[in-house]
């Protein structure tokens, strides 16, 4: 028999498996659905950089900044809406600008520099909620541009002769609680590579679990293995320990060269345009302390104790090895790519965030937002869910093993014509 002939042995008997097509069928509309998710928050945030009302606390009385903000809220299109108080203002826009007295009388001095103050209201853990940042940069380079062409105009000289700056000192509030914006960006970007990398160590468990069980059975070593005098039970946690330290091994050599290559990629904060390394997990271990930093690490062990144990019964309802990494594969994207885009699909930043724990893979993201909206109850209750599905799956799997099924183990086949 020709390599050819092999070759197409081997794809035609993969592509006729039922399990097979059924993973590309349901990993095809889970993608589509999920890239329009993450296409709508992103259209959103486009869209509130461009179009969406800024609140506006005008303190000055200068006749030369009621002018500049008139000016600047018409080519605007009136997206500046004047409010009373920071408060009222945060509480009806995401971002609002404050111009303090002396405004005015700072432009219309020589090179002169003017400070406005920009509060920037955070209500979602998402990867694009810095973005409002630079909505409070654009307005504040506006109003300077605005004040260079008025004066310009007035003492008619040459706009390129004068150096007018506005300076945006921006001030971050997640709910009643002022945080700091450069260590609000490092955290959610810190979260974001560190959920790229458990997502991999969680899906490398999922399928060495699953192939362990369906390559022993396929080589009917599997029926061996039950002779030996210990308990089924302990055989799946072997099992799932086995795929955990092959996973972490691989992963951490990766994670070490990502880390390194990241370390010489510097970010450049949108407000004061300051080079800064935003991917770090240091920042990420600063951020949360020690109580988080336990939390995160409990949460590791139960998205491998939930990988290992969902392999194990891929692996014992599999007839053979291309049927368990038919349904292996997608169950463990659905999984990684979910945990990825939810961050940018945003997590609201209330109690609802703890829904994540019963998915096990988003009880990382759920401490995170316990930490940044200062509840700790949203970390405990996500907790309690992820450790009542990983008791649930475990119970299973060894209910599972204790029976004769696992020794057959499930197929799907067509009915012959």
């Amino acid at each position: 028999m020709s390599l050819a002939k092999l070759v197409k042995k081997e794809v035609m008997a993969v592509l006729k498996s039922p399990a097979f097509i059924m993973g590309l069928v349901f990993m095809a509309i889970y993608f589509v659905a999920l890239g329009r998710m993450v296409g709508v928050a992103t259209e959103q945030v486009v869209r509130e950089a461009v179009e969406a009302p800024v609140g506006v606390i005008v303190e000055d009385e200068d006749y030369f900044t009621a002018r500049v903000v008139y000016t600047v809220n018409a080519s605007l299109k009136g997206r500046l809406i004047a409010v009373r108080t920071i408060e009222e203002g945060v509480r009806k826009f995401s971002v609002v600008i404050s111009i303090p007295r002396g405004f005015g009388a700072s432009l219309l001095g020589p090179n002169a520099t003017a400070f406005v103050n920009g509060y920037v209201a955070i209500d979602r853990a998402s990867a694009f909620q810095q973005a409002r940042a630079g909505v409070v940069a654009a307005v504040a380079r506006a109003l300077g541009e605005t004040a260079k062409l008025l004066v310009a105009i007035e003492r008619g000289v040459n706009i390129s002769e004068l150096n007018k700056v506005v300076v945006a000192r921006v001030e971050t509030r997640v709910g009643g609680r002022v945080v700091n914006l450069e260590a609000l960006s490092s955290l959610f970007g810190s979260t974001m590579m560190f959920a790229v990398f458990i997502g991999i160590l969680a899906m490398m468990t999922l399928m060495y679990s699953a192939q362990a069980v369906a390559s022993e059975k396929e080589e009917k070593a599997f029926e061996m293995l039950l002779t030996l005098p210990v308990s089924r039970s302990t055989i799946a946690l072997a099992k799932i320990a086995g795929a955990v330290v092959i996973s972490v091994f691989m992963v951490v050599i990766y994670f070490a060269g990502f880390s390194y290559m990241m370390s010489a990629m510097p970010q450049v904060d949108q407000t004061t345009g300051a080079t800064t390394f935003t991917w770090s997990l240091w920042d990420l271990v600063t951020y949360l302390g020690s109580s988080g930093v336990s939390l995160l690490v409990v949460s590791l062990g139960l998205m491998l104790l939930f990988s290992g144990a969902l392999g194990l019964l891929i692996g014992v309802l599999s007839s053979d090895t291309r049927v368990a990494g038919a349904l292996a594969g997608p169950i463990g994207a659905v999984l990684y790519v979910g945990l990825i885009a939810t961050q940018f699909i945003g997590v609201p930043l209330g109690i609802e965030a703890s829904l994540l724990g019963a998915t096990v893979y988003g009880l990382p993201l759920a401490i995170v937002v316990a930490s940044v909206s200062g509840d700790e109850t949203i970390a405990l209750l996500a907790l309690l869910l992820s450790i009542a599905v990983v008791a649930t799956i475990l119970t299973t799997v060894v209910k599972v093993f204790g029976s004769e099924r696992i020794l057959i183990g499930v197929s799907i086949r067509r009915r012959p014509k």
